[in-house]
């Protein structure tokens, strides 16, 4: 408190007190003194170095999208946020213990509170890496970064702050997520297992909010597409680890391989996710967007780095095993052919090709039952699948509530054959079941619209990065609708969280690709890779 605020018996203003502890706390210091060794030159030597070497040009080259301003310490963000990544996964999924957990917990969270772009990017990487309670703490920490600044942009008066952001709704009306966040209370307020309901509203919460921040931070196109690539970074780090799990045969758990209807199945890869159809939508989610950001890599060394990052991201989804991720990556592929780019189509008729000469016997083996249904995992999905259609007969107009926890209170009185199950294998039934025909709607209204956008706005996808990255984000969207056939996608918090973002990048790159194109601003007349600036 200052002397004059003393003199009035007043008391400074809330925000100015978390200010000051901030600046207090331990890791605000250290922030500090780092902005100001590098404000004073202490570390401008090392840093030079570092860029000079072929790794820091590197690491800068890739950080820089075409066309994107340089400055200086962008060589070390991938570098950080590889470090970060490892280090989350090395204490929540591997040898680390309670300490290294609150450390690597507290770096994280305190790199989305110092920055709520650079947290973005670090939530993008880390949360398919970690546990879910950090991938929940650091959205959190992103959302309230983001608003953060918001309010002090608003002077830090929170009235001026409130009126800021209603004008921006009002502005920007959007009546599928009103409409979806109005249906997804009502589920919860009705859910036969109120409890595990009103767990997952503040997950679907956080996600609008996790929505809002990225449509609020991503504003131009080299923001997007380090976004996509911070994503992109999460799927490559853990595809390699997939690798690893196939080389030393981590096992594998005997529901996952059906060992009586395919012996020759050894493992499938499931890096950081416990289950390999999750770990498949993580791919498929993120998989289109480093693709896409090889349209806006600056050079051809980039695109030779990203390429290899979207083949070890493909080869995981291979030795997933995943029969719907399969599928899903399928449906991508002809997606972007159509939308963004014809050549997409022979590669990947040429990658099929390969596949099925070069492919180990497993997977030709596995690939040959996607038409057929009676393996055990088959058989239990069509007994579930068909016990989930007696439920929505009866609960099609309400649904049961929010989350997997309502349908299995009341799945149990419909189990055919005493198969008992968490969840309907399908996306469509389970939200049938879970918020009714009605909210099946709102649901789909939403997921839809980025593919919708796509498709309407192809011809300028093809020439601007924008559009690439949102043709790359529809084709994520529509890859996961494709995998929910036999999987459920918001079953999950962290895949939850993740298409939520998914979603708010593809409403960031349509505002930016209108933007871009606006009467006045000219646009390339052909050509498919990034415009010139």
């Amino acid at each position: 408190m200052t002397t004059a605020h003393a003199t009035a018996g007043t008391s400074p203003p809330p925000m100015a007190v978390l200010r000051s502890a901030w600046d207090g706390s331990v890791v605000g210091r250290a922030a500090a003194f780092v902005r100001r060794s590098a404000q004073s030159g202490l570390l401008r030597p090392a840093l030079t170095a570092w860029e000079e070497s072929w790794v820091g040009s590197l690491a800068r080259a890739v950080w820089l999208p075409a066309g994107a301003s340089a400055a200086r310490g962008v060589s070390l963000v991938v570098p950080g946020l590889v470090s970060l990544a490892l280090l989350d996964a090395w204490a929540f999924n591997l040898s680390g213990g309670p300490a290294a957990r609150v450390l690597a917990a507290a770096l994280t969270v305190a790199v989305a509170a110092a920055s709520p772009q650079m947290g973005l990017y670090a939530f993008l990487t880390v949360a398919p890496l970690a546990g879910d309670i950090l991938a929940l703490a650091t959205a959190a920490a992103v959302v309230l970064s983001t608003a953060a600044r918001r309010l002090a942009a608003a002077s830090w008066r929170p009235g001026l702050f409130a009126a800021d952001l209603t004008r921006e709704l009002r502005e920007r009306s959007d009546p599928a997520l009103a409409l979806l966040a109005g249906l997804l209370v009502a589920a919860t307020a009705t859910s036969v297992a109120p409890t595990g309901s009103l767990r997952y509203l503040a997950v679907w919460a956080l996600g609008f909010g996790l929505y809002w921040a990225t449509t609020s931070l991503l504003r131009r196109a080299e923001d997007l597409t380090r976004a996509a690539l911070a994503f992109g970074l999460s799927a490559v780090l853990s595809g390699l680890y997939g690798l690893y799990q196939v080389a030393v045969h981590v096992p594998a758990e005997r529901a996952w391989i059906g060992a009586g209807f395919f012996p020759e199945m050894g493992t499938r890869v499931f890096a950081f996710w416990g289950n390999p159809n999750v770990f498949a939508l993580h791919l498929l989610l993120a998989g289109p967007l480093l693709a896409a950001v090889l349209w806006a890599a600056g050079s051809r060394k980039v695109r030779v780095v990203v390429g290899l990052g979207v083949i070890t991201a493909g080869l995981a989804l291979v030795l997933t095993l995943s029969r719907a991720g399969w599928f899903g990556f399928g449906v991508a592929v002809l997606f972007l052919g159509v939308v963004r780019d014809r050549r997409i189509l022979a590669v990947g008729l040429l990658a099929a090709l390969a596949a099925l000469v070069i492919a180990p016997d497993v997977v030709l083996s596995r690939a040959a039952t996607l038409t057929r249904f009676d393996d055990p995992t088959a058989v239990h999905r069509v007994r579930v699948w068909e016990a989930s259609l007696r439920m929505v007969g009866d609960f099609w107009y309400s649904g049961l509530g929010l989350s997997w926890r309502a349908f299995t209170t009341i799945y149990p009185q419909y189990a055919i054959e005493g198969r008992f199950a968490f969840h309907a294998h399908s996306h469509y039934l389970q939200t049938l079941i879970e918020l009714g025909v009605i909210g099946f709607a709102a649901v789909h209204w939403v997921l839809l619209r980025p593919i919708g956008w796509a498709v309407r706005l192809s011809g300028r996808a093809r020439v601007r990065p924008a559009g690439s990255l949102l043709a790359g984000a529809a084709a994520a969207v529509l890859a996961s609708l494709a995998f929910g056939l036999a999987e459920p996608i918001f079953y999950l918090p962290r895949p939850i969280l993740l298409i939520w973002f998914v979603l708010g990048l593809a409403t960031a790159a349509r505002a930016a690709l209108e933007n871009e194109t606006r009467p006045g601003r000219p646009v390339p007349a052909s050509g498919g890779g990034p415009c010139p600036r």
